[in-house]
């Protein structure tokens, strides 16, 4: 083969690689806006005595753009319960600061893997889901009119923990979580509006969990959140929110990632080698995926690190939920299976 053809072949290579980036620029694609589906609505019951109301559906095509919400609403500084549960491969660590999963530990899988040359001495730690993550998995993000305060009471149960919130105006939250087969966990959350006035409620965003990196070491480049609408999967991660152009030059950095039309079947937030992926009964009306800066790793973590290291980061992903309306006594349900 001469230079010539050589030269044809690099240069083919070379466009082939840039084609799909270059296209996307050019003619970016377009996000369509939520609109009505016939997705299945949320069951919403009311008891009153022995009778028994129309169910009320969520409003048809409801988006929860612009949803911005962007802070935790449970205090940092707050006493803080925990609750696990344990089975012979993993360790859900419960929290009552949003009453929700904090932590997954997987009890089969050291969190490094010491090489031919390094000897294993001591007890290793285990890999784990959702840390440090600012919120738990199953907590609300930025609802104050949902969660107030966001501390929640914590009781046992067999084989599971029970998360309760009752606020002021008599709206009840009831999370339970019960331990399945494998590496499943089955959640579910009741909504029941215990007051004597109708109570208008706006769009929820429920927590998936956050993309983490394993530990110090890892530089994040494998840390995503994807997310399946029925028929193919989109994974979004690191270059996404980049935006770089062509893929190398310098872009304007994105920091949200907003899709679906009542089609977000399951979302998942994975590093290079684990997932926690939530599993709703009914598919959700969006995601939305966020880029968080994670604290810099400090004590033996920090050993050897460069000290002008940038913060490492994450990716936190919740499923959108439309508004609605609970009359005195209605209710609503969603199931949801965990699966980390």
């Amino acid at each position: 083969m001469d230079r010539k053809s050589i030269l044809i072949l690099v240069v083919c290579f070379v466009l082939l690689m840039l084609w799909y980036p270059l296209v996307n620029k050019i003619f970016p694609p377009i996000v369509l806006p939520p609109g009505a589906t016939n997705a299945p609505t949320a069951r919403v019951t009311v008891t009153n005595g022995a009778t028994s109301a129309p169910a009320i559906p969520a409003p048809p095509g409801l988006s929860a753009a612009p949803l911005s919400p962007t802070a935790f609403p449970a205090e940092a500084d707050a006493p803080e319960e925990l609750l696990e549960l344990t089975n012979n491969i993993a360790r859900s660590i419960f929290t009552s600061r949003g009453g929700g999963l904090k932590q997954v530990q997987l009890l089969e899988y050291p969190e490094t893997v010491p090489t031919r040359r390094q000897k294993r001495q001591g007890p290793q730690d285990v890999a784990t889901l959702n840390t440090p993550a600012p919120a738990p998995t199953l907590a609300l993000m930025d609802g104050p009119a949902w969660q107030g305060d966001g501390r929640f009471e914590l009781t046992r149960l067999e084989n599971g923990v029970q998360a309760r919130k009752l606020l002021t105006n008599g709206l009840e939250i009831l999370k339970t979580f019960h331990l399945s087969t494998n590496y499943l966990l089955e959640a579910r959350v009741r909504i029941e509006n215990r007051g004597t006035e109708a109570l208008a409620l706006p769009a929820q965003e429920w927590v998936v969990g956050t993309a983490t990196p394993m530990n110090a070491q890892d530089d994040g480049s494998a840390v995503g959140v994807m997310w399946f609408n029925g028929s193919s999967e989109t994974d979004i991660s690191a270059p996404w929110f980049a935006n770089k152009t062509l893929g190398c030059f310098p872009g304007t950095p994105r920091a949200l990632y907003q899709a679906g039309q009542s089609n977000v079947v399951w979302v998942a937030v994975h590093n290079q080698f684990f997932t926690l992926a939530a599993m709703p009964q009914h598919p959700a009306l969006e995601i939305i995926a966020r880029k968080l800066e994670l604290p810099h790793p400090s004590g033996e973590d920090a050993l050897n690190l460069p000290a002008n290291r940038p913060a490492p980061l994450g990716y936190q992903a919740t499923m959108v939920y439309p508004g609605l309306t609970l009359p005195p006594g209605g209710s609503i349900e969603r199931d949801i299976h965990l699966f980390a």
